[in-house]
């Protein structure tokens, strides 16, 4: 009987706590997607409950309670309010806040979470995605470019699990100045409407390494914010120059000699214009404004160098282009670093400039005593190891130390004289002492000449010597022919002739020579094999 009593009581509690509970629903529901900043009449249906009051939560932003909460007369379960969301897509929410049956303050959320707001970026559903990712647009023409990429969405990326809705079927396009985009031309700061598939058109000069930038639009409204700035879609522009370049068959014009000299790379319709820096070295010979032209040098025996300039003019672009050219024996070269040992005189080296079109460097020490002759490109660097007659302990030794060019044309002026002293030479120098100089800069690749050995085995043999008319230069069998290179100087150190031999016995031409006596050289790569004196009648 008690047991029977008890379940009686239990089933009472149980019901009127079922009683107690309120319901509630809001409609339109939390599964809507909602336009920002629009009024929206919300209708809250809710029983079993009293004191019903509405406010709004901040999660990150509230929305909007524009009309307050209302319960209708003829039905006391339901209540209407108006209410507005921020333009915002995080969740948004309501708050009901009640009392039930039992007296209990009670509260509920209704949180919205497809708020169609673009304010908060999203790479994976937002973010203008275009094709093509780069557009390349010919200077001084228009040119057509279709654009297109998938509709982007709206999204929550606050959620746990992001989520996506709607679709945007609305684009602004920013387009570089003079650009069309359906007939409205772009000033470079305007944005224009378009859709997801557009055809644009270039102008004939503007958007160099700019982008066209493509963002959503919000079709709930105008005053809505527009594509964040990191789901802004890319198009890098490029209107690249054309490459151009001067060519002769050869930059070193000697006395009087006419050369070549042709603009390469020129684009259709473009127009060129040359002229020289220097007319007292040479002169344009004919017309000056066709793409090739003849440069001829001043027959008046004046060295040096002149740029010679071609401008070429593509609608508004201007493209000069220079190249130099050596009248002459050109510019002397300048001494631009200085290295010895001033206290032994163990050595000196020094570098000096290298001027256009040079075929190598005479080196005179102490006014021609000792004279180094270096071919090619990198002949710009000297040394002597150990300066010669410079040991005497106590003496002190003052040098000097120019430098002379060489092209086809000849040998230049020498440079500048630099001067140095060595001493007085220290007592301790035999024993391996000495002091060191400073070499501020020095190019990476250039090596220094290596010395020829006294006990030498790859001598060379020149016949018939004296000369005539030719020489034979029979060069040693263990000779690298890759890697040989041979000079012919007069005393006086002027290049005479070089030559890269392809045989063990090359032939040189010797009529045109001056009587006297002829320095012979040979290489092998940058070590100095032998040297073999000729005379020629």
């Amino acid at each position: 009987m008690k047991k029977i009593i008890f379940l009686f009581c239990s089933l009472i509690i149980t019901a009127t706590k079922i009683k107690a509970q309120a319901t509630y629903t809001i409609m339109p529901d939390i599964n809507q997607e909602y336009c920002p900043n629009q009024n929206i009449n919300f209708t809250i249906t809710i029983t079993g409950a009293t004191n019903v009051r509405l406010s709004s939560k901040a999660n990150i932003i509230p929305p909007t309670i524009v009309t307050p909460l209302a319960q209708d007369q003829s039905n006391p379960s339901v209540y209407t309010f108006t209410g507005s969301f921020q333009d915002y897509n995080e969740q948004q929410t309501f708050t009901l806040t009640y009392d039930d049956a039992t007296g209990s303050n009670l509260n509920h959320d209704f949180t919205f979470t497809k708020i169609k707001s673009l304010n908060i970026p999203s790479p994976l559903y937002s973010q203008v995605k275009p094709n093509p990712a780069s557009i390349t647009a010919p200077r001084c023409q228009s040119q057509n470019f279709n654009i297109y990429f998938n509709n982007v969405q709206f999204s929550n990326s606050a959620l746990s699990t992001p989520i996506a809705y709607g679709t945007i079927t609305d684009y602004e396009y920013l387009l570089p100045k003079g650009w069309k985009l359906n007939g409205q031309t772009a000033t470079g700061t305007n944005w224009l409407p378009g859709k997801n598939n557009v055809s644009v058109t270039s102008d004939s000069s503007n958007g160099d390494n700019t982008y066209i930038q493509i963002r959503a639009v919000n079709p709930c409204g105008s005053n809505l914010i527009k594509g964040h700035n990191s789901d802004i879609g890319l198009i890098k522009v490029s209107r690249p120059a054309p490459t151009l370049s001067i060519t002769s068959n050869s930059f070193n014009l000697c006395n009087a000699i006419t050369g070549a000299f042709t603009i390469n790379g020129i684009p259709t319709g473009a127009t060129v214009l040359w002229q020289v820096d220097n007319t007292t070295l040479a002169q344009i010979n004919g017309p000056n404004n066709i793409n090739t032209i003849n440069v001829t040098a001043n027959s008046n025996g004046f060295n040096g160098d002149v740029a010679l300039t071609a401008t070429v003019q593509q609608c508004t672009f201007t493209y000069p282009v220079t190249a130099t050219i050596t009248i002459g024996t050109g510019t002397p070269p300048t001494i631009t670093n200085l290295n010895y040992d001033n206290r032994c005189g163990s050595f000196v080296e020094a570098y000096c400039t290298n001027p256009p079109n040079s075929t190598g460097f005479i080196w005179s020490f102490n006014f021609g005593q000792i004279l180094q002759n270096n071919p090619g490109y990198y002949g710009n660097y000297f040394k002597l190891q150990p300066i010669p007659n410079q040991s005497t302990s106590g003496n002190t030794y003052y040098d000097y130390l120019s430098v002379q060019a060489t092209n086809q044309c000849g040998t230049s002026a020498p440079s500048a004289t630099s001067s140095f002293t060595i001493g007085p030479i220290a007592a301790n120098c035999g024993t391996g002492g000495g002091g060191k100089g400073y070499l501020s800069t020095a190019p990476v690749v250039a090596q220094p000449l290596q010395e020829i050995t006294k006990n030498n085995t790859k001598n060379l043999k020149v016949f018939p010597n004296p000369a005539t008319a030719s020489i034979t230069i029979q060069l040693p069998d263990s000779i690298h022919l890759d890697n040989a290179f041979i000079t012919i100087t007069n005393l006086d150190g002027r290049l005479i002739h070089s030559l890269r031999p392809n045989t063990l016995q090359p032939i040189v031409n010797t009529t045109h020579w001056a009587a006297g006596t002829y320095l012979i050289i040979l290489y092998e790569g940058n070590k100095k094999i032998t040297v073999q004196q000729i005379i020629k009648y």
